[in-house]
């Protein structure tokens, strides 16, 4: 079998001949360690020449791929020898190191022709392996030599450590710490496989702390050693490791990093060079003199080498912003150039100084893009970029409110938040220093940091741990030092408390949704609501029976619906069922909380057959199967409904309403990611309302009295699993009526724009070849939430329109860069989503309420390219592979009830 078409095989295939030949020749044959050479490496690594050749290929399916390879000759001389300590050092030349590149014109389809490149006329000195026992603890290289061909023979020295006998070991090569199995295939071959290979070996690495929203790379690496006839000799060593990336959720976006290395012996005898010498020390001071070098002892970890921007053609972050700023007006917010431009910039914004961020956010030319720059700055997450913002933000004027909001969303939402931030947003939480808007955000985005910088596991740091911790304390206490009618300052803290997501808030979250004001008891058990329902224990299980059945007071019906959740998602026990169903049949004059409960049951039951199964024996059991049981009076209404199916994972739309009066008194549409049972919520709207009453209907539901609360309605916003600051259309009845006379509600409004980082992952892979493959996924969105609504008294009629328009950029790479060569594979994933929720309320004679929720038309761009760059030569090569997807729109059929609804409120269109 010649080299190449050897190394095209893999270590599986290979062993998968073996067998079949090993079954053909001999029969069936139970084989185990050659017990002529079990466990006793010495001696079979025998000075010779070997043909060398090593492989790289990127590609996005096997088989279709950019890559390279080099060809050389490997001699091997033995300098020193202990054969006690079965130790030795050898002398290795790499002779003839010539680049191949894939051409056409190749002999064979795919194959390789010479090229010329740095490598050829690169410093290449001879080098020393110490060989012991099947180890390889160092290497001695000329310091005169390039990275790159460092590197290049380290993976040529890991090539040449292997054991004979079966078992697990732990060994240190290029590829950094692996667990290693070793395993005799056959008489004469051993099959190496080397898995979780320590990752801290390289320092540039990152990754999502949430595995919906992260990378997943698959790792293989398998070596195969022949051994001769007689067992007394190596003849050669093939080893091949892939790496696959692809993004978690949609695994057809990724791509594959192949490398294969060969060594074959050639020829046992080897020209003799002379040398004695008693030690290591000494010999190496021997090769030393007769080749003229200076040697230095390294061990097989491979060296990072700075191989960007070599050209001198690379961006930087002053020259993109200028390039990409029409693309950032606000005027394309939602669509994909916005967020294409985002995720181009952001690496950019990485690297920058802080002189060159400060410069471009001082910029004239930058004023009508400043939020987007700000959305920029904060996603970059570097001491730089977080000196620039703040050297150039004035959170003490009121003309820079909004565009701090914009940079501490930012900090919120990215997923690797810099330490040194928290004593600055800290400062910001000063009640009488700043306005009340931007100290709420402050204290939701301190909040939010501290959550993840908990999660993040490096964090070991005893000083930083103690900072965090006492963050998080005086977050707690900030719910208690509120003063006992400053309903604001307690519902601003249990916000907080939501993005600190702790489970030791429980209790105090108990307490406050048991024993406080309609707000905060609402606020309280909407923080519980959003909790992992791990942290549901048996304390919120009964306060929450108690707040829904109303035990020793009235409650505000919001906070008995969010009750209702709690209990229903808990997995209630079939006793606490039967007590819910039975509340159907009770005199509870609060007939939207009943419908509530019929609908979210109904809800369950669409996804769980067996929650189904049992409601409806619990219904027929207790002689509740009527009409006027089951078809309650209210027009609350929750339902899920599938937008996106995949292998991976699935996308659900859900929105539950809860109406009072004939209005929505708390509506939520949830976008949720759901992958191998774990659940992501991507983007959730609230809308809540109330003192509407008047405005609507005299009729009123039991509960609270409407007409003494203040007429108020807003927004509350949880994106990527934070809360922001909520939003406040009007607040009194004064504003109210100034939007309906003037129409300033009428026109579209922006109420939501930012650019977010999704993806966020880099990681370095040291591959055995000596190779260093960088492994990227960035993930941006520019989203774009606006609305608009027309109020008619005279006509008793409102109609509602909430847009949601997100443009997605995902952009992943895995490339290969030293001196010589540069190969590349990108992937861009993109798309434009756009959600509709139109409502209608007619209140002329009876109340009727319409939702439509409709997706439009929509498309799916997925980018492939390969790149494979010769630094110093015009060759660069190309290839190119669009794909597009087209996703019809829908409108969601919701239930009969809002069919019925919707006709009668139409039936004259």
């Amino acid at each position: 079998m010649s080299v190449r078409l050897l190394l095209g095989c893999t270590a599986v295939g290979l062993w998968l001949q073996l067998q079949l030949l090993c079954a053909l020749t001999d029969g069936f044959v139970l084989f185990s360690s050659p017990p002529a050479i079990a466990g006793d490496s010495d001696g079979l690594l025998e000075p010779g020449v070997y043909d060398y050749q090593v492989g790289m290929q990127l590609s996005d399916v096997p088989g279709k791929d950019v890559g390279f390879q080099v060809d050389g000759r490997l001699s091997l001389h033995l300098v020193w020898a202990d054969s006690r300590q079965r130790r030795k050092l050898f002398l290795a030349q790499l002779k003839g190191p010539s680049l191949q590149i894939k051409s056409r014109k190749a002999p064979s389809p795919d194959g390789f022709v010479p090229h010329t490149s740095k490598l050829d006329d690169a410093v290449n000195s001879a080098f020393l392996i110490s060989w012991n026992d099947g180890r390889v603890p160092a290497i001695y290289i000329d310091s005169k030599e390039h990275i790159s061909l460092i590197n290049l023979k380290k993976g040529i020295a890991s090539m040449l450590q292997f054991q004979l006998s079966d078992g697990e070991f732990e060994e240190f090569d290029a590829s950094g710490l692996c667990k290693t199995v070793y395993r005799t295939i056959h008489p004469h071959h051993i099959l190496k496989v080397k898995n979780l290979c320590d990752k801290s070996s390289t320092s540039s690495n990152k990754s999502h702390n949430d595995q919906i929203w992260g990378v997943t790379v698959n790792s293989k690496r398998e070596s195969l050693i022949e051994l001769s006839s007689d067992f007394k000799k190596v003849l050669s060593i093939s080893s091949e490791e892939t790496h696959k990336m692809y993004l978690t959720v949609y695994p057809e976006a990724g791509g594959y990093v192949t490398s294969r290395q060969h060594l074959k012996l050639t020829d046992g005898k080897n020209e003799a060079i002379p040398f004695s010498a008693e030690s290591i020390d000494e010999a190496v001071k021997s090769v030393e003199k007769q080749f003229e070098i200076t040697l230095s002892k390294e061990d097989l970890k491979l060296k990072n080498e700075n191989t960007h921007c070599q050209d001198g053609n690379c961006s930087t972050f002053v020259k993109a912003v200028k390039e990409n700023r029409e693309h950032l007006k606000t005027k394309h917010l939602g669509t994909m150039r916005s967020a294409t431009s985002f995720i181009r910039l952001l690496p950019l914004a990485r690297q920058a100084s802080m002189d060159d961020i400060h410069k471009v956010l001082k910029s004239s030319k930058n004023t009508n893009i400043l939020p987007q720059l700000f959305d920029i700055v904060g996603a970059a997450q570097t001491e730089n970029a977080h000196r620039a913002a703040m050297k150039q933000l004035r959170f003490d004027s009121e003309s820079d409110i909004d565009l701090a909001e914009r940079y501490l969303w930012a900090l919120s939402f990215g997923n690797h938040p810099v330490k040194d931030v928290l004593s600055d947003i800290r400062k910001l939480t000063v009640k009488d220093k700043f306005s009340p808007k931007l100290v709420e955000t402050s204290v939701l985005t301190l909040s939010t940091i501290v959550n993840k910088l908990k999660n993040i596991k490096s964090n070991e740091d005893s000083k930083e741990s103690e900072a965090i911790e006492e963050i998080e304390l005086e977050l707690r206490n900030g719910l208690s030092n509120c003063t006992e009618t400053d309903d604001t300052c307690k519902v601003m803290y249990l916000r907080a408390l939501q993005n600190l997501n702790d489970e030791t808030s429980v209790p105090a979250l108990i307490t406050y949704a048991l024993g406080n004001s309609k707000k905060v008891s609402v606020r309280a058990m909407k923080t519980l609501r959003s909790m992992s329902s791990s942290y549901w224990n048996e304390d919120v299980l009964k306060a929450a029976e108690y707040i829904y059945f109303q035990v020793g007071r009235k409650y505000d019906s919001s906070a008995r619906t969010l009750a209702l959740d709690i209990l229903l998602e808990s997995k209630p026990s079939e006793k606490l069922l039967k007590l819910l169903i039975g509340s159907l049949a009770s005199s509870d004059s609060a007939y939207e909380v009943k419908q509530y409960l019929m609908q979210r049951m109904n809800q369950i039951a669409y996804r769980d057959e067996k929650f189904l199964e049992t409601v409806k024996d619990i219904i027929s059991s207790l002689n509740l199967n009527n009409y006027n049981i089951l078809a309650q009076k209210g027009l609350s209404t929750a339902f899920t409904r599938f937008f996106m199916t995949g292998s991976a994972a699935n996308g659900s739309l859900s929105t539950v309403q809860e109406i009072s009066n004939g209005i929505v008194k708390r509506g939520l549409v949830d976008i949720v990611l759901d992958q191998s049972g774990r659940h992501q919520s991507l983007f959730t709207l609230g809308l809540f309302a109330g003192g509407l009453g008047s405005f609507i209907s005299s009729e009123e539901e039991a509960g609270p009295a409407d007409e003494e609360e203040v007429a108020t309605a807003g927004m509350e916003l949880t994106v990527l699993g934070v809360q922001v600051r909520p939003f406040v259309f009007f607040s009194g009845q004064g504003e109210l009526m100034g939007h309906v006379w003037s129409g300033t509600a009428s026109e579209r409004t922006p109420a939501f724009q930012a650019l977010l980082l999704l993806q966020d992952h880099t990681q370095q892979i040291p591959l055995e070849s000596g190779f260093i493959a960088d492994l990227s996924f960035i993930g941006g969105v520019s989203f774009d939430l606006a609305g608009q609504i027309q109020f008619s008294l005279w006509n008793r009629n409102a109609q509602s329109l909430v847009e949601k328009n997100a443009g997605i950029s995902m952009v992943g790479s895995i490339q290969v860069d030293n001196m010589f060569i540069k190969s590349q594979i990108g992937f861009n994933l993109m798309t434009e989503a756009k959600l509709n929720l139109e409502s209608n309320i007619d209140f002329y004679n009876t109340i009727a309420l319409c939702l439509q929720l409709s997706q439009p038309d929509s498309v799916i761009k997925y980018n492939v390219f390969k790149v494979e760059r010769i630094p110093g030569s015009k060759h660069k090569l190309r290839k190119s592979k669009y794909s597009i997807i087209s996703v019809p729109g829908k409108t969601y059929a919701l239930n009969q009830k809002n069919n019925e609804m919707c006709n009668t409120i139409f039936k004259d269109s």
